[in-house]
Formats: structure tokens, C-alpha cells, sequence
């Protein structure tokens, strides 16, 4: 199947100066939530609200249960007596003695796990009623460090636990009765005796796991600078969601890249006409799997060193690679960058973060 290349690019409101390319230093944002937490009208509520905000936002850690095991041995004698007769030969034997070498690799494989990363969920925090207008851990958070209360990492003692298993050890005695002697000689023999010598070597191979898919949010960029600007979705009509720009970070939408290279929010998944070239534009939405499967299909993505989004889709060769563009109306379009070129509309670009 043939795909269609969409670099996924977002856009401002408006066009940026020099200055404004410039890194720009980070400023609190006075809101609701923050106005909550420095409540200057109380007095007691600034040195409350730090106390609280260290009690939610630090972070501890335990280290894994390191497992000492320790050994017991018990010691077991059967000592048995086996009556039998001894017979001696003697042989005028010439022995020529051949040694081949055999060797054995057995594979072992280890899997290595996957490294986990700490995802923090607001719906395992509780919150103090004075803290109402935060909408999330990111707004108490961000209200956190506008007054001066940073998160911290506190290590536990690494737990440890003893198993303690038996060994035995078996020893075995042999008690031979002489019955009957019998010597005979024989001679002019000739045995060859074959030795075979067994090498094993053991080959570990050792298997990275695929890292857990983490859910983000899409930061819009023109020209590669960033903006206080997000993906997030509006209805258009018919009670449809598409794309559109957003300055609240409260209001971006979660976005997820699985395995198989398709970016979702939530239970949809991002779709596209696969027959549509890029030389009209149409509208960027994410709809469930079942829907319109005959006209759309999942837009296939990656993301680069930078973490920025590129997607392709549809049956063209070479595929084409497309632009996203923020419309006025504040609703994100994709179509080629042909066709975004000769347009007056702004091409963005989104990373996930």
C-alpha cells in the first residue's frame, strides 16, 4: 500500500517578530488557581499552601527488594553391600587412542525490561478545598513553583529478604565380596579406543523491551519557536470534534504514538483520505477505528530526534509529504506544502511533550 507523508505542523495566531524568536524568560501566570494558593486576604494561606504543595508534588522512591539467599546442607549416607564375583583378565593389548572434539552452543535469551516512566494522574491526588480552581496536578504544579515550591525525589531504604533453601548432599559406599578369582591372558589383540572430548558453550542474547506508550500533548511551533499553543479540539458542526488551536494547556488533547506508527486521543485515531494527493486541504480529525473505512484511513507517523510529528497516508509514490496548516477560524487543516505555499494561510508544525 502506497502512503502520503503529512508533517504535522501547527501554527500561531500571529506572525512573529525578531524579538519574539528570542528565548523569553518564563513568567507565572497570575490565574485562579494561583490567586488560590497566595490568597493574600488570608494570612495563613501562603505558608498552608506551601505545606501543601510539598506534601502532593514531592515524589518518593523505593528502590526494589533486593532477595539474599542462603543455603543449609543436610547430610544423607545410604551406605549399601553388594555381593559379586571379581574377575581379573589380562590382555596383551596394543590401545590406540583417537580424541575428537565435539561442541555444543546452547542459547539462552534474557529479556531485559522495559524502562518505566512515572506518569502522574490527578484522579490518585487529593487536593485541599482552597486549591478548587486548580484543574489538574499540571496547574497545581505550575501554581506550586510560581511560589517557590519545587518537587523533590526521596529515596527509601532498599528493602531486602532472606530465603534461606536446603542442599543435600548424598554419600555413597560400595562394599565388594570377593567370591571366585578367575585370571585369563589373552594376546595378540588390538583395540582402538575413541575419546570424545565435549566443548558447551552457552550464548546469552540479550532482548531490549518496547517502552511503554506514553500519552502527551501536541506544543505548536511556526518556524521552529515555540508557542504558548497546544493541538486541542472544537466542534465544527453535526457534533464532530476537529483540531484546533488552543493557549491553555488545560484544554490540549491527549496524544499517543503506538507501535504501529498511529497517533490517537483517547479510542480514535487519527485519519485521512488516502486518495486525495494534498492539492486540497481538509479538515485534521481523530474519529473511532469502525468509522468511514471505506473513504479514510489511519495516518501512518513517526517522530524525530526533536520529537516532532511527521505522518504520511494515501497510495501516491513518492508519497507527499503534507503540511498542517492553523486557519483563521482557528481550526487546523492538512494538504501539501504545494499547496500550502500558495496560500496566506500559516503553516505550524506540533512536538510531543
Amino acid at each position: 500500500m502506497y502512503i502520503r507523508s503529512i508533517v504535522l505542523a501547527l501554527s500561531a495566531i500571529s506572525a512573529v517578530s525578531a524579538t519574539e524568536t528570542c528565548a523569553r524568560p518564563r513568567v507565572c501566570n497570575t490565574d485562579n488557581c494561583l490567586r488560590a494558593l497566595r490568597a493574600t486576604q488570608t494570612p495563613t494561606r501562603l505558608a498552608q499552601a506551601s505545606a501543601d504543595c510539598t506534601r502532593i508534588i514531592d515524589v518518593t522512591y523505593t528502590p526494589p527488594t533486593v532477595t539474599k539467599t542462603e543455603y543449609s546442607t543436610v547430610t544423607v549416607t545410604d551406605i549399601s553391600t553388594i555381593p559379586s564375583t571379581l574377575v581379573e583378565t589380562f590382555f596383551d593389548t596394543q590401545t590406540d587412542v583417537i580424541h575428537a572434539t565435539a561442541t555444543t552452543d546452547l542459547l539462552t535469551t534474557i529479556t531485559k525490561p522495559a524502562n518505566k516512566k512515572r506518569v502522574v494522574t490527578s484522579s490518585s491526588i487529593s487536593f485541599p478545598a482552597y486549591a478548587t480552581p486548580c484543574s489538574g496536578f499540571y496547574r497545581f504544579s505550575s501554581a506550586c513553583s510560581c511560589i517557590g515550591v519545587t518537587p523533590r525525589i526521596i529515596t527509601v531504604s532498599t528493602p531486602s529478604t532472606t530465603v534461606t533453601l536446603p542442599v543435600t548432599e548424598t554419600s555413597l559406599t560400595e562394599i565388594t565380596k570377593v567370591v571366585e578369582t578367575t585370571s585369563i591372558t589373552i594376546t595378540d589383540a588390538t583395540v582402538s579406543v575413541t575419546t570424545t572430548d565435549t566443548t558447551v558453550t552457552t550464548i546469552a542474547t540479550t532482548v531490549e523491551a518496547s517502552p511503554t506508550e506514553v500519552t502527551q500533548i501536541g506544543r505548536i511551533y511556526v518556524n521552529n519557536v515555540a508557542r504558548d499553543a497546544y493541538i486541542g479540539e472544537r466542534v465544527l458542526s453535526a457534533n464532530i470534534p476537529y483540531t484546533y488551536y488552543v493557549t491553555d494547556a488545560n484544554e490540549a488533547i491527549p496524544l499517543r504514538l503506538d507501535s504501529n506508527g498511529h497517533l490517537w486521543t483517547g479510542g480514535r485515531v487519527a485519519k485521512g483520505n488516502p486518495t486525495n494527493s494534498g492539492a486540497s486541504a481538509q479538515l485534521f480529525s481523530f474519529v473511532d477505528p469502525d468509522v468511514s473505512t471505506d473513504t479514510r484511513e489511519p495516518f501512518f507517523c513517526t517522530k524525530d530526534a526533536e520529537s516532532f510529528i511527521s505522518c504520511t497516508v494515501g497510495p501516491q509514490t513518492p508519497s507527499v509529504t503534507l503540511a498542517f496548516t492553523w486557519r483563521t477560524s482557528g481550526f487546523i487543516y492538512t494538504s501539501s506544502y504545494t499547496s500550502a505555499a500558495t496560500t496566506a494561510y500559516i503553516i505550524i508544525k506540533f512536538k510531543l511533550q
